[in-house]
């Protein structure tokens, strides 16, 4: 399921930054239950969301979806 993946890939970001689900909501104002739902595979992430958290984490936006595998 591309969500898992998504999943993983956003946990793993996050982990490699030092960050939390909190340091994410306030960097890209998503609320930090909705981050918490898509760390644990509850929501599949939309394209513009997918961006938003690309840009605020400095991964490829195809990385975080399994479109790539270099995460630059």
């Amino acid at each position: 399921c591309s969500s898992d993946l998504f999943a993983s890939r956003l946990s793993q970001a996050l982990e490699t930054r030092g960050m939390k689900a909190a340091d994410l909501s306030k960097k890209t104002k998503v609320a930090e239950g909705t981050i918490s739902c898509y760390i644990n595979g509850r929501y599949e992430a939309k394209q513009n969301r997918v961006q938003v958290f690309a840009e605020a984490l400095d991964v490829n936006p195809a990385w975080q979806i399994g479109r790539a595998s270099c995460r630059e």
